[in-house]
């Protein structure tokens, strides 16, 4: 049984325009050419149904379904973090990174050489032109409704 994903596809696809027409989008300064793109390639393919062999047996349709309202993350907020995990292991090689409402919460962790870690918007301001050589590199690729949104409502996250 195929189903049909355009009407929920629309659906989002309206959200989009509202939050956009409304309050925009607090990141827009670096995500806005990707989420035109995703959207535009959102509206050609719409979300996955199960005529898709990779959804085949997998309704992910469901999922959305129901009605979600979409809300702007905050700021980052200032997080005491020295207490957030201790741990009594010997020796244990970790590091704690904490995620807050889809934004690294800067700690003072000193992680390995080579390792940063940093919200996306924080990478792109510091450099612009390494930031894009690897934002959404794949999700572009595959072409699939999923990835279209995720990258149309995207405001932060690890990088």
């Amino acid at each position: 049984m195929k189903t049909n994903t355009k009407n929920i596809t629309q659906k989002y696809i309206q959200i989009y325009k509202e939050q956009a027409r409304t309050k925009g989008f607090r990141t827009d300064k670096y995500l806005k050419k990707y989420r035109k793109e995703a959207i535009d390639l959102l509206e050609k393919i719409n979300l996955p149904d199960d005529s898709k062999e990779e959804y085949q047996y997998t309704p992910i349709y469901k999922f959305f379904e129901d009605d979600f309202l979409y809300q702007s993350p905050q700021q980052n907020t200032l997080f005491a973090d020295d207490n957030f995990f201790k741990c009594n292991v010997l020796q244990l090689d970790a590091y704690v990174i904490l995620i807050v409402d889809g934004s690294f919460v800067s700690n003072k962790n000193k992680y390995p050489k080579g390792v940063h870690i940093e919200n996306m918007s924080t990478a792109f301001e510091k450099n612009a032109a390494y930031w894009e050589k690897y934002y959404n590199q794949q999700a572009a690729k595959l072409k699939d409704g999923t990835f279209a949104l995720n990258t149309a409502f995207a405001e932060e996250g690890i990088f």
